[in-house]
């Protein structure tokens, strides 16, 4: 077939093109294809077959299908001819984001192509259609993407316009009057980055100090809080590195006196860092470097490894070799995220160090080692295969130091990696682990842990020696790992629960207490200083406390440490039922209060109030609370409008039994308002056979003072307490309490003197 005789595809047609066409591209990426070869074939396929995009997503999809085929041009011819077309047709509310998105591609397609002035053309066209559109038109985000088009592209000065653009639109928002210092510091700091990338130092230091006065000067009117100003610090700090002083000054007069040391602490590793970056940035590198040593720990907010890659190559520009090599090594050997940036340069000091021996350390050939045998860094193999890779690189470390206790570490981790099994890796592991705490980290003693029980068997293991862990981050990691070891046993194999959970609480209190020394003092290891991970830990710990060791006031201890460091939804679960199991029904009602509000604020997957809210109203009511009930029937509808059908039809039961709960508990002081909201749902407790909710419903009468109504309502329950209905037996004795109980009150409220038959 023809191009000339082909069908044109356009509509549904094409969608189906489409889908194979991105289909198959996915296939070849899976299987490993390389660009430079499914870039051909893919331009062959879409010139075989003509296209006409009729939709601006027809139009999206295959523009960039053009543009990874490497024909950037016919990219752009969709958009000129296609994208005119279905842009004319559009109803005049939608043509604005047409609009944008067409002027963005036309950039992203030049991009692509040799020609920077056409390049700068496209920016400068964007640019304009953005400006004749209404200001509600134009998102910030379109501003923000065409001031990273324009940068791209060179175009600094229009990169400025947009900064400038998008200040304009956060000024124009009432509420934000309270963030216009926060609002101008941004600005300044875009433009002078903006300065910096265009080669004006001066202009950008300007810029960088005009942040600092907006933040510094802000009126009483204006929120600006430590947290803005280290939002703020890594870019002021790369635009005026001799600010630093001023910026570390700033967080530190504004944080908050009664701030938990666990963020204490964290906000003293950023301070580090910044100052470290700005040491070196004047080429103090000495004097950063001492400094970057309290920065080089993980903290909650970072998503990667990214300064401990900044001091390897400043170790490298100091002259710090076996400094930089030790740090490959740690890097390498626990898979820091810093890892993939550290590699070129691992591999570069290797084949060096490796050709003359000169300064050789043997750190460098380790961290290649021991990528090469943890599966999600064995990229640094290339097209070698990973033992062969591991292999020679680890007989040039043991050139380099025979003794080095790493080496039986890697060897017994081999060993396990390629299948050996764990007779064999055990000895390696056992022996070499003690030799350096460096070594214990969570998947090396994970790995130890399981050998054991794989070798002698569970029960036998547990009773050999502790290894101890000397990092808080991997001791939470090490007993979170121990209770899943048993999936790797044999069928049948013995699994002592109660020895496993006491090893794990183990090993959560000696994280606890790892965590609590680096907060205090700043020095550990590098995952000591992640205070998410010591609030997990201490929800861990916190529900040992409770469930195997009846100790609640410990377990509220540990959530209440946990909420301080780094507050999630689980800990206010966890004091919901700690006070409960106490108690203690102020601090349960209170806690409760607590949960509720925080997973409607923040969101809480697990969170099912049918779960303790009876128990609130239970407890309200015994506290004379009653009145405070009817909030709690309003959070239960707001929930239960909030599930979706299925949900609705899997917790149908429970939220029901809920409700009457709730209107049993406060049938006494707003008896009105229970008997109009009860009423309606007495056939639906019937239908469903809910003995207990019909049982309830008995109490709210009685409780309302409708004694004969409340006699009708349990006589009627008494008639399903029969087989096979579940617990019918039960259900019967406790009904016709609740009746002896109404007419002892029904005899106690008649007068004495009337004579009754």
């Amino acid at each position: 077939m023809t191009v000339a005789s082909a069908t044109v595809l356009s509509g549904i047609p094409l969608d189906t093109f489409l889908d194979e066409t991105e289909e198959a591209i996915d296939l070849q990426s899976q299987a490993g294809v390389a660009d430079d070869l499914s870039r051909p074939a893919l331009a062959a396929a879409l010139r075989r077959q003509p296209c006409r995009a009729d939709s601006m997503s027809a139009v999206a999809r295959l523009f960039r299908l053009w543009l990874r085929a490497g024909e950037w041009q016919e990219a752009q011819r969709v958009l000129v001819q296609d994208g005119a077309d279905v842009l004319a047709q559009l109803p005049r509310n939608e043509q604005h984001e047409a609009r944008i998105s067409l002027a963005f591609w036309h950039v992203e397609a030049l991009q692509a192509g040799p020609d920077a002035e056409a390049l700068h053309r496209a920016v400068g066209a964007a640019e304009q259609v953005l400006q004749a559109l209404a200001p509600g038109q134009v998102p910030d985000q379109a501003w923000a993407h065409l001031a990273g088009l324009a940068a791209e592209a060179g175009d600094h000065r229009c990169a400025r316009r947009c900064a400038e653009a998008r200040h304009a639109l956060q000024v124009a928002l009432p509420q934000r009057s309270r963030y216009r210092a926060w609002d101008d510091a941004l600005l300044s700091v875009r433009v002078g980055l903006s300065y910096a990338a265009d080669a004006q130092p001066e202009r950008a230091h300007a810029a960088a100090q005009e942040a600092i006065r907006s933040l510094a000067e802000a009126g009483p009117d204006q929120d600006v809080d430590a947290d803005d100003w280290l939002r703020l610090g890594d870019s002021l700090v790369r635009l005026a590195p001799d600010c630093v002083d001023t910026i570390v000054q700033q967080v530190q007069a504004a944080l908050p006196p009664g701030l938990a040391q666990p963020r204490r602490r964290s906000v003293q590793v950023r301070l580090a860092r910044l100052q470290a970056r700005a040491l070196c940035a004047q080429g103090r590198l000495e004097e950063g470097l001492a400094v970057a040593a309290q920065g080089r720990h993980d903290l909650s907010e970072d998503e990667d490894d990214d300064f401990n890659a900044q001091v390897f190559q400043w170790l490298l520009q100091a002259g710090h070799r076996q400094a930089a090599a030790r740090l490959a090594f740690e890097c390498m050997f626990h898979e820091r995220g810093s890892s993939r940036r550290m590699h070129p340069f691992v591999v570069e000091q290797v084949a060096a160090a490796s050709a003359t021996d000169e300064g050789a350390d043997v750190h460098w050939a380790l961290a290649l080692a021991s990528a090469a045998v943890r599966e999600s860094t064995q990229w640094v193999c290339g097209d070698e295969a990973p033992s062969v890779y591991f292999e020679r690189h680890l007989a040039l470390a043991a050139r380099w130091d025979a003794a080095h206790p790493a080496i039986e570490l890697l060897q017994g981790l081999h060993l396990l990696a390629t299948g050996h099994g764990p007779a064999a890796a055990l000895p390696l592991l056992e022996s070499a682990v003690p030799k350096d705490p460096e070594f214990a980290d969570s998947d090396v003693v994970g790995k130890l842990w399981l050998c054991r029980m794989q070798v002698h068997g569970a029960p036998v293991a547990l009773t050999l020696p502790f290894i101890e862990v000397p990092c808080g981050g991997w001791c939470y990691s090490v007993a979170v790992r121990l209770e899943d070891l048993h999936e790797s046993l044999p069928d049948g194999a013995e699994w002592p629960e109660d020895a496993v959970g006491a090893l794990q609480a183990r090993y959560y209190r000696q994280g606890l207490a790892r965590f609590e020394a680096f907060f205090e003092s700043g020095q550990g290891y590098y995952l000591d200083g992640n205070a998410h991970t010591y609030s997990m830990l201490c929800n861990n710990l916190a529900i040992y406390c409770r469930y195997d060791e009846d100790d609640p006031a410990s377990a509220v201890a540990l959530h209440h440490k946990g909420i301080a460091a780094s507050p999630f939804a689980e800990h206010y679960d966890g004091l919901v039922a700690c006070h409960w199991q106490a108690g203690d029904k102020p601090a349960f009602v209170d806690t409760a209060d607590q949960l509720w509000h925080y997973a409607a604020t923040y969101g809480y997957g697990r969170h099912t109030p049918t779960r303790y809210v009876p128990d609130v109203a239970n407890t309200l009511y015994k506290l004379d609370r009653d009145n405070e009930i009817a909030i709690w029937l309003q959070r239960i509808e707001e929930w239960w409008s909030g599930q979706d059908e299925e949900e609705q039809a899997e917790l149908h039961d429970v939220y029901l039994e809920t409700v009457v709960i709730l209107l049993a508990n406060m049938a006494y002081s707003q008896p009105e308002d229970t008997l109009a909201r009860l009423e309606p749902l007495l056939p639906r407790l019937r239908s469903a056979r809910l003995l207990v909710a019909m049982r309830n419903a008995g109490v709210a009468f009685e409780r309302a003072g409708l004694h004969q109504r409340a006699l009708a309502q349990y006589e009627d329950t008494l008639t399903l307490c029969v087989p096979p209905q579940e617990d019918a037996d039960a259900q019967r004795q406790a009904t016709l309490a609740s009746i002896e109980v109404c007419k002892q009150a029904m005899r106690a409220g008649r007068p004495w003197w009337r004579f009754w038959g």
